[in-house]
């Protein structure tokens, strides 16, 4: 799988470059985005897609010292059963279960 991080946007493509799907995570203002929605396109569905996408956005993220408040109900349950990521929440935001 790659990825590639437009603006506001990570998209995944197969080795030979068929769209796997994307995450929008749209600007706040400076230095937070937020993770609003996971979509993995109905060929790739139960595959672990959105894991993989989620861990490589995280990690862009991190890398960038970007911080994310957390609206996609997949996003959060990625974060709840990997807590080693709960550094990229801001302090002043919570997130609450879908």
């Amino acid at each position: 799988m790659t990825f590639s991080y437009q603006k506001e946007r990570l998209t995944a493509a197969s080795p030979e470059g068929i769209p796997i799907g994307y995450i929008a995570f749209p600007r706040v203002r400076p230095g937070l985005v937020n993770i609003s929605q996971t979509t993995v396109f109905p060929p790739f569905r139960g595959q672990h897609m959105e894991e993989a996408m989620m861990e490589a956005l995280f990690s862009h993220l991190s890398k960038l010292g970007l911080k994310a408040a957390l609206t996609c109900p997949f996003a959060q349950q990625y974060l709840e059963k990997n807590p080693q990521w709960k550094n990229i929440l801001p302090g002043e935001i919570h997130f609450t279960r879908h």
